[in-house]
């Protein structure tokens, strides 16, 4: 996940890990949406969306529209960014 996490917004792990709350980059109020699919994949997997697509600003500015799709909500290598 971090490795695709740093090729879409230009930050690195280290940049970001501990300091920084995903919902930083998340553009407009989704991330409303996504913090309620997190909380309902941690009682249910079937609850939430596996996937859904958000627009994410990156290191420079830049406005990039994304996909998620979640697998295991415990992993967090298992979550996964397309763009």
């Amino acid at each position: 996940m971090y490795r695709e996490f740093e090729k879409l917004t230009g930050y690195s792990r280290e940049e970001i890990e501990g300091k920084r709350s995903w919902t930083e980059f998340v553009v407009g109020k989704i991330w409303k949406k996504m913090k309620r699919y997190h909380k309902l994949r941690r009682k249910d997997l079937g609850l939430a969306p596996r996937r859904y697509t958000f627009k994410l600003r990156d290191k420079q500015g830049k406005i990039r529209h994304t996909n998620e799709h979640r697998h295991d909500p415990w992993d967090r290598e298992e979550c996964g960014f397309t763009y």
